[in-house]
């Protein structure tokens, strides 16, 4: 049978079409609400939001923003720590932290920033990495990483001091790893694996052959080691540990994509 261009059978298709159309487009606005929903609660209407990753060689930085108005650093992504850390103007001050590299000004330059304080004063964290230690003051301040922005009202660390065996400018580190409340309830193989450093191994690999790199030694950057030391939280006791940004900011998933083109 064939139709005339106005016929009511053609006119029936075509809105059948339109229909489908709209319900595809409304199914993808939603999917794209919710996951916005569970990533942050300051986006609501918006889809995921992306950022760079810079390849520097043996590792990769992410633009972090911080403050009000916002300061830019570039820190390193090691998914084996979970805390966003950037450098403190004070590590300079004290002639410990290289000159040339960017560092964060809270006091009298941020608006929204403050110290956290304990039963004995500001809290003070310390952290060791495979390529060194980290110590730092724990503070609050907004964080923002693409269109993603929170209140860091659990806590970044300020750097005022470190030993890290560092090649090149180092503006601070954005955790990516597991959030510290998930970490005792790895057991069994999973635990077993982590302790004997095999997974450590697995992400060299990863990390060589992202960076070009053929065995040998490790880079030496912090993210030559997703050790995290728990331990190290002495300074903390009476006082809840500092959460990540990932963390804080809702985020139910995340994925790293490379581009070899």
């Amino acid at each position: 049978m064939r139709m005339s261009p106005c016929s009511p059978l053609r006119l029936l298709a075509l809105v059948a079409a339109l229909v489908e159309v709209s319900e595809c487009r409304m199914e993808h606005a939603s999917q794209g609400r919710r996951l916005a929903l569970r990533s942050s609660e300051q986006i609501r209407e918006a889809g995921p939001t992306c950022s760079t990753l810079h390849n520097r060689g043996t590792y990769f930085t992410i633009d972090v923003y911080v403050g009000t108005p916002a300061q830019k650093f570039s820190v390193v992504a090691d998914t084996g720590s979970n805390l966003l850390i950037v450098q403190s103007c004070v590590c300079q001050a004290a002639g410990i932290c290289d000159k040339t590299d960017k560092c964060f000004t809270g006091t009298n330059h941020s608006s929204t920033f403050s110290i956290s304080h304990g039963p004995q004063g500001p809290v003070s964290l310390s952290l060791t990495f495979g390529s060194g230690t980290i110590h730092g003051v724990v503070a609050k301040d907004y964080a923002q990483i693409g269109a993603l922005k929170t209140f860091m009202k659990d806590g970044l660390l300020l750097m005022t001091d470190h030993a890290l065996n560092f090649g090149g400018p180092f503006e601070g580190i954005l955790g990516l790893g597991l959030p510290s409340r998930l970490r005792p309830a790895v057991n069994s193989t999973a635990a077993d694996a982590l302790q004997s450093g095999s997974f450590g191994d697995i992400i060299q690999k990863i990390m060589d052959a992202l960076t070009g790199r053929h065995g040998g030694s490790a880079p030496t950057g912090a993210s030559q080691s997703p050790v995290y030391t728990q331990d190290s939280r002495d300074a903390m006791q009476g006082v809840e540990s500092p959460k990540g940004f990932l963390e804080q900011a809702r985020v139910g998933r995340f994925s790293m994509c490379f581009n070899y083109g």
